[in-house]
């Protein structure tokens, strides 16, 4: 948040972040499979937010995500990011600081997209390759692309296919190696085209551990009943449930419709609740209040 207190100061509030890097963590080892997964999709849905809002992060690695006591990862450092070539003409220059050079290569090489390093034009699909290499290391413990100096990662990033993840991890599978190939194929158009369809491959990799399965009885044993509910009271909770339908779709048949919010209204309560979940109050209940 930002404004000026009563007596005329300025102020700006920025989130304290408590936890540690996700770097620090890979620095014991990879993480367990479940975990670095949904790490890796709670990444792609704060990955999503920014897309959908015209900005690519364009230096996306481990230094830049911090693990919150539980567990809960946030991304960090937006010092270089810019808006989308289509959005700049509307949204105006980029976040680029003034200390960036015109024309340098932006961002960190082991981690850097292949059009990123031929300096090419970036979308979002940039940064979901560096996600890849944060996933392949969080998966195995290793970088998908190494070497001694700058120019033989980046060599190797524009040439070089790293190795399946389930070669170096005996508990990855083939799914594994295909999320992990997928998004950091060279060209962007063989990778995930959004944030949102990695999130969902990984939702797709990711157990529902939700609700337990009950244990099978063993073959020879019989089946264990419950207790015999009255026919009476089976009838009359089945006839409740029947009325209670109805209803509910009568009244859901003959409900007015709301209206549709006008285009300002609607932004104003998209600014309003964004900057609730930030903890940016006084901005938020300015634009509720509008």
């Amino acid at each position: 948040d930002a404004g000026v207190d009563p007596a005329g100061r300025p102020f700006m509030v920025m989130q304290y972040v408590e936890g540690e890097t996700l770097a620090t963590r890979l620095g014991s080892g990879p993480l367990p499979v479940r975990e670095a997964l949904t790490a890796c999709a709670q990444i792609a849905d704060a990955l999503a937010a920014a897309h959908r809002r015209g900005i690519i992060h364009r230096d996306l690695k481990p230094q830049n995500v911090m693990l919150s006591p539980s567990g809960q990862p946030k991304l960090l450092d937006f010092g270089i990011a810019k808006f989308l070539p289509q959005l700049e003409a509307v949204a105006g220059d980029d976040t680029t600081t003034s200390l960036t050079k015109t024309h340098a290569v932006l961002g960190t090489p082991a981690y850097m997209s292949p059009e990123q390093i031929h300096d090419r034009p970036l979308d979002g699909r940039s940064d979901l390759f560096a996600l890849g290499c944060i996933l392949f290391e969080s998966l195995t413990g290793q970088r998908p692309f190494r070497g001694r100096q700058t120019f033989e990662v980046l060599e190797q990033i524009a040439h070089v296919h790293p190795p399946a993840p389930s070669t170096i991890r005996r508990e990855l599978d083939e799914g594994h190696d295909e999320l992990c190939r997928r998004l950091l194929a060279k060209d962007p158009a063989d990778r995930f085209q959004s944030a949102e369809q990695l999130v969902g491959a990984l939702r797709v990799l990711l157990p529902d551990t939700s609700r337990g399965a009950s244990p099978q009885p063993p073959h020879d044993s019989k089946p264990r009943l419950g207790p015999r509910i009255p026919k009476r009271r089976l009838v009359l909770s089945l006839a409740g449930a029947l009325i209670a339908l109805t209803a509910i779709g009568i009244w859901r048949w003959t409900r007015p419709a709301l209206p549709v919010p006008p285009d300002a209204a609607e932004a104003y309560y998209v600014r309003g609740t964004d900057a609730l979940r930030e903890g940016a109050y006084q901005t938020a209940a300015t634009a509720l209040g509008e």
